[in-house]
């Protein structure tokens, strides 16, 4: 019995209005030659899985990777430009604190319209946007002026500057092109917290007990002054969402001590006593704890990675000319090399 031809449906086909973000990693052919296939591989494989947890959290989706990078689309042009920034602000943080060769990516952010089929995009908008990114420079987010003119009220924190105009083939008009960077600058962007060797790290959470914001401020005032003068710092003093003062609220202080003697002085000696009654009676629950550092683990480019043993380093061993020179220097020599020997 001969079979039948079967229609397959056709894939459902339509317009849609998005934000369209191409990303990859500058330089990339060249880190594939000096670091090998294997380095390589594995670093892209590293930035784009954070790169897509990044998309993913700014209710992004990742439309496919691309060799050396991907395509997202967002429903909203501030979340693609939002996540852009954070992925940059996210690889310089990592590069400050690493030993190794971290990538620069490339990233490009248009808005405007896109035939959807089966999820992927096409369409004039999405090959702009690819055009885009090629003009941005190592470690720069660019966007056009369709997304500024979409998000420039729905930024605060973020800056938009003037940088040129993109020609490119198969771009009908020139487009007006901007650098989107967060407003703290790059240099000020946030960095993981470092103390010296053999500093404790201590972290002070508690409730607010007092309606009176004055109180608060004395004690915070009194336990900076004790933390200082134990030779200690106060790096963070922040506070949960709440309603104010008055309200249910939670704070935490993050405070470097330089010893575990000078944090049980904090805690226990008698002359910081008033630092206890304070808190007794401007805070309640209070969990204050000291943390040391771990030490066999390292920041890599995309987090915290264990550090490789190093091989002990030996000494070079000479050969004596004569018998003589080990009497000489017995510590050099094993008790038993030293007796065979004479």
């Amino acid at each position: 019995m001969r079979q039948r031809n079967t229609l397959r449906p056709m894939p459902e086909v339509h317009e849609v209005q998005v934000a369209v973000s191409f990303m990859d990693v500058a330089d990339f052919s060249e880190y594939t030659a000096t670091q090998g296939d294997e380095a390589a591989v594995a670093l892209l494989d590293a930035f784009l899985d954070v790169a897509e947890m990044f998309v993913k959290g700014a209710r992004g989706r990742v439309v496919k990777r691309l060799g050396d990078g991907l395509m997202a689309a967002y429903q909203r042009a501030d979340d693609a430009v939002r996540a852009s920034v954070a992925i940059q602000q996210m690889l310089h943080a990592r590069a400050t604190v690493s030993d190794d060769t971290t990538p620069d990516a490339r990233i490009a952010v248009h808005w405007g319209k896109a035939v959807e089929r089966d999820g992927d995009l096409f369409g004039y908008d999405v090959n702009l946007a690819a055009r885009l990114v090629e003009v941005a420079h190592p470690g720069q987010v660019v966007v056009s002026e369709a997304v500024k003119d979409a998000v420039a009220p729905l930024l605060p924190g973020i800056r938009l500057r003037a940088v040129g105009r993109l020609t490119a083939k198969g771009v009908t008009t020139p487009v007006r092109v901007y650098e989107a960077e967060a407003l703290s600058g790059r240099g000020d962007m946030a960095q993981p917290i470092v103390l010296p060797e053999g500093w404790l790290l201590v972290v002070d959470l508690f409730d607010v007990a007092t309606e009176n914001l004055a109180d608060l401020f004395v004690y915070a005032r009194d336990a900076q002054a004790a933390v200082v003068g134990l030779g200690g710092r106060l790096l963070f003093l922040g506070t949960s969402a709440g309603e104010g003062i008055g309200q249910a609220r939670r704070l935490v202080s993050l405070v470097g001590f330089p010893s575990h003697e000078a944090f049980r002085a904090y805690v226990d000696d008698p002359a910081l006593a008033h630092l206890k009654e304070w808190r007794e009676t401007v805070i309640a629950h209070q969990d204050l704890q000291a943390f040391s550092p771990v030490t066999s683990l390292r920041f890599g480019p995309f987090g915290p990675t264990p550090i490789e043993p190093a091989e002990p380093e030996l000494p070079e061993l000479l050969e004596p000319r004569h018998s003589s020179e080990i009497r000489a220097r017995p510590s050099s020599v094993s008790g038993s090399s030293a007796a065979s020997a004479s």
